[in-house]
């Protein structure tokens, strides 16, 4: 039988009875009916399939949602018979950071280095592709050995302090989850503090959202709000 693959540029979860894939490369979400989808287990190795769906094995694959999906770029020929199309791991969220108290014997950080990480999440969202935004983050998250174990998060807890307090100087928060992660992000990465960015989305009715965490610890939104959201991409 045929197999087929999730190319790298696609990212893919179950949220409730919906499959949702991020097609990174178009700035894109898709959302299908998973009982649509779930025989798919058959020639994708690590589809994503509710527990209770029965045997996929056994039934074919439908011919019309395959041929949408390569159409669409969101499926190709496998290369790898190891290659998963595994949902991302990320831990869940258990505390906030927002703007807790400033340790008052610490330096701030300088509103230059805010300035200037609000200035390059500026030009690389208006002259970078959303994939190419992705990738300039994972590959200087990887060039400092990719480990964030070590993070310091009441050193991170300073620095967001201070970025709450600057933020409001130049934009809002509200509607623009993407902009404001980004240059934390950028902001954070200028005092060498490497967490995750990552991506959710809610299918019914749909929405899509990102914010900064270390491990459990959400560094720019509430945990009521995150929680709404299945990850479906972390960097």
């Amino acid at each position: 039988m045929r197999q087929l693959e999730v190319p790298a540029h696609v990212f893919i979860c179950m949220d409730g009875d919906f499959v949702v894939l991020l097609d990174v490369r178009n700035d894109r979400y898709w959302a299908i009916d998973a009982a649509k989808t779930r025989a798919l287990a058959s020639i994708v190795r690590g589809w994503p399939a509710r527990a209770d769906a029965g045997n996929s094995a056994a039934i074919s694959p439908e011919a019309g949602t395959t041929r949408l999906l390569v159409e669409k770029g969101l499926l190709c020929e496998a290369h790898d018979s190891r290659t998963e199309a595994a949902p991302v791991q990320v831990d869940a969220p258990q505390s906030e950071l927002l703007a807790g108290p400033a340790d008052g014997h610490a330096p701030a950080p300088s509103a230059m280095s805010f300035l200037l990480a609000a200035a390059v999440a500026a030009f690389v969202t208006r002259c970078l592709s959303f994939e190419q935004v992705i990738a300039r983050v994972r590959r200087r998250k990887q060039s400092r050995g990719g480990d964030t174990t070590g993070l310091d998060i009441s050193r991170a807890e300073r620095l967001i302090h201070r970025f709450e307090e600057l933020r409001p100087l130049l934009f809002s928060a509200r509607d623009a989850c993407l902009f404001n992660s980004l240059v934390l992000i950028e902001f954070l990465a200028r005092h060498r503090l490497y967490p995750q960015w990552v991506f959710g989305v809610q299918a019914r009715p749909f929405a899509a959202h990102c914010w900064v965490q270390h491990e459990g610890i959400v560094f720019n939104d509430t945990l009521e709000h995150v929680r709404r959201f299945t990850p479906i991409m972390a960097i």
